[in-house]
């Protein structure tokens, strides 16, 4: 009884006080665990990997929906396999994976008619709409959007209606349906404000006001705004706050205020950035690269695109070099135009002089040799200054997803009670981040240290994997490992892919073999597995994303350089790196 009490508090909790609700769920889980009983443990789980998904821990609250749905599956109870299924569909939705989005909530509908919930019928439903929107599927959405309200009205769930007439008014808004749309959000606030659920109060006011700006009605477009501000702060919710005032600045950029919308921009950064959200502070750093571009401040553009797309996530990194390739272009060219033009002016007043000493021709010739060493040189730093850019740009983008990795790893152990365990991760992970550090700024590093941070990343992945993964990593003899220099954080990512899709859930003799050699000129490394290997028919082409950007900056550094990935004969992958030695 105390374990359903706590589930139903934490429900209560999920959206008001996440923190008494992170709390409260967590003694659900203990005290489920210590009582064998599962259907308990299913419900807090997935209570708290709502709470997680509320907080945007995406990862977190995948992992403990997928834990709640097989533990449900193994005692056949519908209801949790049901709202797992449901769970997982709105969180991959929510990072953006929308294939395996759809699947779990089609394996959801299974089970929607026997759960006797209406209420999650309609969020699935409303779910599916949203899916379907995002992917421009825009009659289906309509259709999934009022089966949902239709099942809203015939069980009286007026709050869960509100709920979807948000996304409705959205629907209405891409189609071009402005006042529909204003429509739907009036509707759906005056059902908030009923309930006094003053976040949703706060978004439907953002919304209102952003539809009134759409129709060029700002002065009733700001009021909107001012009015979601005030509950924002009221709520502490400081990502809220920064997404007002962003929407504010863009009020004034059609007003032709640029003082105020300079000065808005600012705040707004400033407030997302002790937010923490990063989805919010890359929204503002895209709005202020734009602005600063039209306004001329290529500098200042060029600093606020690098760093938009710093924290990108690796899946579009190399899409978006060309973007920062040709920022960097634009800010540059403005430069030389401006060079130039003072060159010219001075060699204009120089000619001129040396005309009345008849030194024309002569000199005529110098300056032309000197211009044309000028753009070589200003060419040759240019092009060597954007690859650096590139490979730095590249590496970055393996941190956050290996900190994101292990920080997980840790919140798992800790929500086990293995506390002994996340401290131990914690240590190992501070000692490899230290090395990391102290790496970052240089271009190229021994390979003694390179192998040294792998062998340690190694060691922390062993933490988890405890007996069930081995590795070893072989030097050549030959192969002065303090000379030879390389990329640093080359190899972690290939051993991390492994790692990720190599080995089955049940697979208990994992390993991984690291062999470096040197041969004609090139330093020769193989990375293989014992895994179960690629499933493609031409498996030779398949390469990750991550290995992808490895590749890139192989090519980057020297386009002699190559990686290959293959089964091999044994089984398991092998992937096979030749780098030129300098």
């Amino acid at each position: 009884m105390r374990v359903d009490i706590l589930n139903e508090l934490v429900k209560d909790l999920q959206r008001q006080d996440q923190a008494a609700g992170l709390i409260l769920a967590d003694e659900a889980i203990e005290l489920a665990t210590t009582l064998g009983y599962g259907e308990g443990l299913i419900r807090a789980q997935l209570n708290l990997s709502t709470i997680l998904g509320i907080r945007n821990e995406f990862q977190g609250a995948i992992e403990l929906a997928k834990e709640a749905l097989e533990l449900a599956k193994e005692i056949n109870f519908e209801q949790g396999i049901f709202k797992a299924h449901f769970a997982l569909g709105g969180f991959y939705a929510h990072i953006g994976e929308y294939e395996l989005s759809v699947s779990q909530s089609i394996a959801a509908l299974a089970y929607a008619e026997k759960a006797d919930d209406a209420r999650l019928h309609s969020d699935l439903l409303n779910n599916i709409g949203r899916i379907q929107q995002i992917l421009g599927q825009y009659k289906k959405a309509e259709a999934s959007f009022n089966q949902a309200i239709d099942v809203c009205d015939k069980n009286d769930l007026e709050y869960n209606k509100a709920v979807i007439m948000v996304n409705v008014a959205l629907l209405a808004y891409l189609q071009g349906d402005l006042s529909t749309s204003l429509e739907k959000n009036k509707e759906a606030l005056a059902i908030f404000d009923k309930y006094q659920d003053k976040q949703r109060i706060g978004i439907c006011l953002n919304n209102i006001g952003f539809g009134l700006y759409e129709q060029g009605r700002f002065v009733e477009s700001l009021a909107y705004y001012d009015r979601s501000m005030i509950i924002r702060k009221e709520l502490n919710d400081l990502s809220g706050v920064a997404k007002v005032l962003l929407n504010k600045a863009k009020v004034f950029k059609k007003q032709g205020d640029l003082a105020k919308v300079f000065e808005l921009i600012e705040s707004s950064m400033n407030t997302a950035k002790v937010s923490n959200r990063v989805m919010t502070i890359q929204e503002v750093r895209q709005f202020a690269y734009k602005m600063y571009e039209e306004a001329g401040r290529l500098k200042e553009a060029l600093t606020m695109f690098q760093r938009y797309n710093s924290t990108k996530d690796s899946l579009f990194a190399i899409d978006k070099q060309k973007a920062i390739d040709e920022m960097v272009v634009k800010f540059e060219n403005a430069k030389l135009r401006s060079e130039n033009e003072a060159a010219l002016q001075e060699g204009q007043i120089k000619d001129l002089k040396i005309r009345q000493r008849n030194y024309a021709l002569g000199v005529v010739v110098v300056l032309a040799v000197a211009i044309a060493l000028f753009f070589n040189r200003r060419k040759i730093i240019y092009k060597h200054e954007v690859t650096l850019n590139k490979l730095h740009l590249l590496r970055s983008q393996f941190r956050p997803h290996f900190i994101f990795n292990v920080l997980n790893s840790v919140h798992n152990s800790v929500l086990k009670g293995n506390t002994d365990e996340a401290s131990e991760y914690l240590s190992e992970f501070a000692h490899l981040m230290r090395r990391d550090l102290n790496a970052y700024d240089q271009n190229e590093i021994s390979l003694a240290e390179e192998l040294s941070n792998l062998e340690a990343y190694l060691n922390l992945e062993k933490l988890r994997f405890k007996e069930r993964l081995n590795f070893k990593i072989n030097l050549d003899e030959v192969v002065n490992k303090e000379s030879v220099r390389i990329l640093p954080m080359l190899l972690q990512p290939i051993v991390e892919n492994s790692l990720k899709h190599a080995f089955k859930p049940d697979q208990q003799d994992g390993k991984i073999e690291v062999s470096v050699k040197e041969r004609q000129d090139y330093l020769r490394i193989h990375i293989s597995d014992n895994g179960q290997g690629l499933q493609l028919e031409n498996p030779g082409k398949h390469i990750s994303k991550g290995l992808q950007l490895v590749e890139e900056r192989l090519k980057l550094k020297d386009k002699r350089n190559t990686l290959e990935i293959g089964n091999r004969k044994e089984g398991g992958v092998m992937v096979k790196l030749k780098i030129r030695l300098s």
